[in-house]
């Protein structure tokens, strides 16, 4: 009982100056506004709307930029200081427990997650309620309490309605959840509440399915700017999908001088507008499921079936360097209206050691990164380790689930978006990380005691 005290009164003082440092952050910068993804924010509708609907009528609705600023400050400090709760609860012993929310908090307090709290785009709010959902994901594979799996729930209804892909992994998250249910706590007398409750957000994200559907500009966009830069330079590739009806014209007019964004001049021909409502039929899941190989070695290997990409164009530059919204010195400082002054001159906070910009630094972050996971998965494997089941749970889950969804990234984005679209799963892959240390040094303490 004494550990929970003086631990509890640590974490106080601990979140304390976490959401101070944090704050301060934000209230010495400017608000960053990208020009051409920004305004597609204030048109809230239900019907055909660009962004998800969810995230525009808040915004709307807060109407002062500063205010949007504010509230994604406050929502993802109070994140990160549960997610550091939850860590903190796989351990029973003080020194681990302080160890896991000052690694949490170390990476909370980085310059590249705290920069997205100032920029207009739905990064922040994306990062923050996935952290929800890991925090409510620990506690109810340790409790198994009503309260987490309703937490849980409404936390990825939130994150589902933020943005269109937001809304299909969460649909994914909720039906492998169910599965799991299903497999590991049928016998438990709450079986029935835990499912009804899911499966009532398994009918909300649905909705938001339906409702991301409803507009297929965006992703018209990268479906055929993916098609074209995955494959100009790649005859057998060109072939198979000239071959299926795509415009042979769409590959000059992307290549061509543009005056305007090479997809707005390529998506207006009137080949590839035919194309798109008469013959396109999910072509980039197509392809890939024709071509297995290239499913699931490209985002490691890119070079092997695309010659003109290399090992930046993979999933490691990415996942180990992270998006540096912090570095990107051509958004639109709202208070100038211009890039000058750089709206996070005064942020001032560090990256931390978790993102590192060099080469060599950044690739061996990433082995540091992934040794630990494939560590505990072979640790927990084995009869000895006597891990808590919830804890294997919960990393099994969340493992098998971020990769999938790295993959699926990868994929489905263009090649100059992708350190955006994965920057929430590279902080993601960082918290299992952070997870896996605390369960491995609570379960060698574990030993040394039964020794």
């Amino acid at each position: 009982m004494w550990i929970k005290i003086r631990f509890n009164y640590i974490f106080f003082i601990l979140s304390l100056v976490f959401f101070f440092i944090r704050f301060l952050g934000f209230i010495r910068t400017d608000i960053g506004f990208d020009t051409y993804d920004s305004p597609s924010y204030f048109n809230p509708t239900w019907t055909s709307p660009i962004r998800m609907p969810l995230i525009s009528y808040v915004f709307s609705n807060l109407g002062y930029f500063g205010a949007i600023g504010f509230v994604q400050t406050v929502v993802g400090i109070g994140s990160w200081i549960f997610l550091a709760y939850s860590i903190s609860k796989l351990s029973n012993e003080l020194l681990n427990k302080v160890f896991a929310t000052l690694i949490v908090f170390s990476l909370g307090i980085s310059s590249p997650i705290a920069a997205f709290d100032s920029m207009i785009l739905s990064e922040s709010l994306t990062i923050s309620l996935f952290n929800f959902i890991m925090a409510f994901m620990l506690l109810f594979f340790q409790n198994s309490k009503i309260s987490s799996i309703i937490g849980m729930s409404i936390s990825l209804i939130l994150y589902s309605g933020l943005k269109q892909s937001n809304a299909h992994f969460s649909l994914v998250f909720i039906i492998c959840l169910l599965f799991f249910l299903l497999i590991f706590l049928r016998q438990d007398s709450r079986f029935n509440s835990f499912c009804l409750v899911l499966s009532t957000a398994l009918l909300v994200n649905i909705f938001f399915v339906w409702t991301a559907r409803q507009n297929d500009e965006i992703n018209s966009n990268v479906e055929v700017t993916n098609i074209i830069e995955r494959s100009f330079d790649t005859y057998q590739s060109q072939s198979w999908w000239l071959d299926r009806g795509f415009p042979g014209i769409a590959y000059q007019a992307y290549s061509s001088p543009p005056t305007q964004p090479p997809i707005d001049t390529t998506r207006s021909l009137p080949q590839v507008k035919a194309w798109e409502k008469f013959e396109k039929n999910s072509p980039i899941e197509t392809f890939a499921l024709k071509h297995l190989d290239y499913l699931l070695l490209a985002p490691i290997l890119p070079s092997y079936f695309i010659p003109h990409y290399s090992d930046f164009e993979s999933i490691y530059s990415p996942l180990s360097r992270g998006y540096r919204m912090d570095l990107n010195r051509a958004v639109t400082n709202l208070d100038s209206g211009t890039t000058k002054p750089f709206f996070l001159e005064e942020l001032n906070l560090p990256p931390t050691f978790w993102w590192q910009t060099s080469s060599d630094q950044s690739k061996f972050l990433f082995l540091l990164i992934i040794f630990p996971i494939i560590f505990f998965a072979y640790k927990s494997s084995r009869k000895a380790d006597n891990f808590n089941v919830g804890v294997k749970l919960s990393i099994n889950f969340l493992t098998l689930f971020t990769f999938m969804a790295i993959w699926a990234n990868w994929h489905i984005s263009v090649n100059y978006e992708m350190p955006r679209y994965l920057m929430p799963w590279a902080i993601v892959l960082r918290v299992i990380f952070i997870i896996c240390i605390v369960s491995l040094i609570e379960n060698t303490r574990k030993r040394r005691i039964l020794i």
